[in-house]
């Protein structure tokens, strides 16, 4: 294989994290240290990382001993992304949340979540709790037992952010290739392989040197200058919408094989990362079950309903089911939304494939994985309830809106004609049949792999990115960059961003302080 196919580093996954850590890579190794992210679709921030709330979260939800790196990035992560946001010029709107309970029994829960939210870092200022008098004070048409109010909440939007940290990736040094799809990957140890492309010949790729190799499917009419508003998930023929394809002659034309090595691999595929990290032997009693958020676009007659966000209480947060919230957008735009709709994939846009779908799927992970937690999970009434429930909110839009009716009673579902933007999040379920809580990374020395990071997530990814970066630049093989952190690299003239002040190190520290890593 050629030096100009070898790679130091591979990224798997343009989504915000897997581009903020191409940012914080490029920035903190020497020149000369090739770094390749591998993005299947025509642009960064496709799926997930622009299909959600556009909320930066304060950490007042997250439970500091069950979701301790959730907590701490989302801390840490609202003001680099607010510095970020700033030296780039991207709009960062601290606008300020309202969470409600609708009976005395939510009370109980904005007691915790105050407490929660005092320990991970928000100061009483920022926090407080509102009896209804003072919620119709502030919010008059809410209505609710209680509430907790928090400042320190704020919009964006988030596709713009990573397709911008890309961009400065990319002026750092860092390679990308779009519409491109890891067909294979080998190890010394372990193999992957995308068994949805039998259509196409695979030769067999023998083990030297480096430590992965990597086959990939490319689009060979890809363009990276396409505006993501001109494309549409699954417009790479075939490669994400179904996993149990083959490929007609007319598209394998279109497609063309490279291989590639590299000596480190950072697995961020969001939804697709578990299948990666099980053929690299890891995670193997670990299944992943994926959730689409459907959102229903609010009249410009709702538009002055409220100034500000509005949550409800959970009432089953140990399942992945939030009652739909009241969205106020970075432009200004009202949505109803999200819900929690089980899918067959991380990309089951299609609502009538994934009906056609979604039961043999898992069938075929409960019989072909032997993964004793998923069958657990599905003879759990209660989720099979909600599960039931979530699907009833998605043929229905009374369903859905009323369910933000319960606080906001003046919406009315007869209004309400346009459909939102849908977002599906992967949920990593655990051998136990139980939902992990928590940011899980697993690895060793030449890999990592991300198989459970969702909400609040985009909030967490740089900070995430830099503890996965500086585990990197600590291993010492990778020529990290020596220099204080209060200047920019040697030989850029070009304005940075942030990146020149945030010490990895201790970023990295301040991740871990609490978690007893």
């Amino acid at each position: 294989m050629s030096e100009r196919n070898h790679y130091h580093i591979a990224i798997i996954g343009g989504g915000i994290l897997g581009c903020s850590i191409a940012y914080l890579l490029s920035y903190n190794l020497r020149p000369g240290t090739r770094i390749l992210l591998v993005e299947q679709e025509t642009s960064a921030g496709f799926h997930a990382s622009s299909r959600n709330t556009g909320k930066v979260h304060a950490p007042f939800l997250y439970d500091p001993s069950k979701r301790k790196l959730f907590a701490k990035s989302a801390s840490i992560g609202f003001e680099m992304l607010a510095q970020y946001c700033h030296s780039r010029h991207l709009p960062f709107i601290n606008d300020g949340v309202l969470e409600v309970a609708t009976s005395e029994n939510g009370i109980a829960h904005l007691d915790r979540y105050i407490e929660w939210g005092y320990s991970n870092g928000l100061s009483q200022h920022e926090l407080r709790y509102l009896d209804k008098q003072q919620v119709a004070a502030l919010e008059p048409n809410v209505r609710c037992t209680g509430a907790i109010h928090c400042t320190k909440d704020a919009s964006v939007n988030y596709g713009e952010i990573t397709r911008s940290l890309l961009v400065d990736a990319q002026n750092l040094g860092c390679e990308v290739m779009f519409e491109t799809k890891v067909l294979s990957l080998v190890s010394a140890e372990h193999s992957y392989f995308d068994h949805g492309f039998e259509g196409l010949h695979q030769d067999s790729i023998q083990q030297q040197h480096p430590k992965f190799q990597l086959k990939l499917l490319r689009k060979r009419t890809f363009s990276e200058t396409t505006s993501p508003a001109d494309v549409r998930p699954g417009s790479l023929p075939d490669i994400n919408v179904q996993t149990n394809v083959t490929h007609s002659p007319a598209d394998c034309q279109r497609l063309s094989l490279v291989d590639l090595s590299a000596d480190y691999l950072i697995n961020v595929a969001g939804g697709a990362a578990l299948n990666l990290a099980h053929g690299m032997g890891l995670a193997k009693g670990y299944a992943a079950l994926h959730f689409r958020g459907e959102y229903w676009v609010a009249p410009s007659s709702f538009r002055d309903l409220t100034r500000m966000s509005v949550y409800s209480v959970p009432r089953y947060p140990e399942y992945p089911f939030l009652d739909p919230h009241w969205v106020v957008r970075i432009d200004g735009s009202r949505e109803v939304g999200p819900n929690a709709v089980l899918v067959s994939g991380p990309f089951a846009y299609n609502w009538n494939q994934n009906m056609r779908l979604i039961l043999p799927k898992i069938l075929q992970s409960i019989r072909d994985t032997g993964r004793v937690g998923l069958f657990s999970l599905f003879t759990d009434k209660k989720f099979v309830t909600l599960t039931l429930h979530e699907f009833r909110s998605s043929l229905s839009k009374r369903v859905m809106i009323n369910r933000a009716r319960r606080f906001l009673p003046a919406l009315d579902p007869s209004q309400f004609t346009k459909r939102g933007t849908s977002g599906i999040r992967s949920s990593l379920v655990n051998p136990d049949g139980k939902f992990v809580s928590d940011i899980f990374i697993v690895g060793n020395e030449d890999s990592v792999h991300m198989l459970n990071y969702n909400s609040p997530g985009a909030t967490g990814a740089l900070p995430v990115a830099a503890l996965i970066v500086d585990r990197i630049v600590k291993q010492d093989r990778f020529r990290p960059l020596a220099r204080s952190y209060s200047g920019e690299k040697v030989g850029s003239a070009r304005d940075l961003g942030p990146v020149s002040k945030w010490d990895i190190h201790h970023i990295g520290d301040l991740l871990l302080e609490r978690t007893g890593h």
